[in-house]
């Protein structure tokens, strides 16, 4: 299969968490084409899993769907910082629990057709709660769901970010879920 080739590239709207860019090509068959792509840096997740087995989640207002949204903590990595280190900063922040025994669990694309926003998910044990840190426009709620009934509420519907979906998918077919649950 033929690549695309690259005409030329031009920068819609950018801000600190992203860039549009709109982008013209050339496909394989000679056509010329143009696609907008939204830009980011790389972000990370964390399937927080406390000592007696609960998944650690956070519930927030979302804009973008104008719902309160449940998913597992995460954020972007901050200068020099590693996406591990990254992964155990936003999990304390968000949650106030210390990260243990830290692993990569998956890696994917938001999705590749729109965009080149790319995220680590890890899975680690909570440990030794404090108090959260939440920036000044976070507003969230922690909850620590028992596994069975977090995956009872994927399989219905009730739990929709694709986020956490992947994560749990991700750790059941693992062999890391046997040192967590």
């Amino acid at each position: 299969m033929l690549r695309w080739k690259k005409i030329k590239e031009s920068t819609i709207f950018k801000n600190k968490w992203l860039k549009i860019d709109q982008v013209w090509f050339e496909t394989a068959k000679g056509r010329q084409v143009d696609y907008y792509f939204v830009r980011g840096a790389p972000v990370v997740a964390v399937l927080g899993v406390t000592i007696d087995k609960k998944i650690v989640l956070v519930k927030q207002y979302r804009p973008s769907t104008g719902k309160y949204m449940t998913d597992i903590p995460g954020g972007g990595a901050e200068d020099n910082e590693s996406k591990k280190q990254a992964a155990k900063r936003e999990f304390k922040e968000e949650t106030g629990y210390d990260l243990d025994k830290v692993r990569k669990l998956t890696s994917f694309y938001f999705d590749s057709g729109r965009s080149d926003k790319y995220s680590t998910i890890y899975v680690g044990l909570a440990t030794h709660k404090t108090d959260p840190k939440h920036d000044e426009i976070e507003s969230l709620k922690i909850i620590e769901v028992p596994y069975k009934i977090l995956m009872e509420s994927i399989r219905s519907g009730k739990i929709t970010e694709p986020t956490i979906r992947l994560s749990v998918m991700s750790f059941e077919l693992s062999p890391l879920k046997k040192l967590y649950i």
